[in-house]
């Protein structure tokens, strides 16, 4: 598994196993990944940080994906799937030009504004492996028209001020 964050955790968090993530540095530090992020069946990845850009591949088959553009971010892992994240966002963004897969598993986005230019996958991989997609933004969520979001025999959740889907979206 991988975080990638550019917020800080605590000593204290850490060893607890509380993953309370928080800026202390400049505003504005960004996580973008621009390469190839792979895990091995049920690992996780994690980007985190002020804003956060995918502009190439994370798979993790069978695990979590999560992409969360905050002030602070917490992530309340009480056994995957059931993954919470929770986002204090004002402005922060987070963005998928890539392609997101978790076939399986479960890929959460969230931040004040979502953009969904890419490919988003959690496909069912069998009776119990039912994949999950959460796209979160406590503003706008975009959804560009070239863009997919598919998670077939599982879920998807949009969820926003303003949700704008001009792509497609199979559930």
């Amino acid at each position: 598994s991988l975080v990638a964050s550019t917020l800080d955790i605590a000593d204290a968090d850490f060893l607890a196993n509380r993953f309370n993530f928080t800026a202390t540095g400049p505003a504005g530090a960004s996580v973008v990944n621009q390469g190839e992020i792979r895990t091995s069946f049920g690992g996780r990845a994690w980007l985190l940080g002020d804003q956060v850009r995918n502009e190439g591949l994370v798979e993790a088959p069978g695990g979590s994906i999560v992409l969360a553009a905050g002030k602070s971010v917490e992530i309340v892992d009480s056994g995957t799937p059931n993954v919470v994240v929770e986002v204090s966002a004002p402005e922060n963004r987070a963005v998928n030009l890539g392609a997101l897969v978790a076939n399986g598993g479960r890929v959460d986005v969230h931040a004040s504004i979502v953009n969904q230019d890419g490919i988003v996958h959690a496909d069912s991989i069998g009776v119990d492996a039912t994949g999950q997609i959460v796209l979160q933004a406590s503003g706008e969520l975009q959804l560009g028209a070239t863009s997919e979001t598919r998670a077939k025999g599982g879920d998807v959740q949009l969820a926003g001020k303003t949700v704008a889907t001009r792509g497609t979206v199979e559930a």
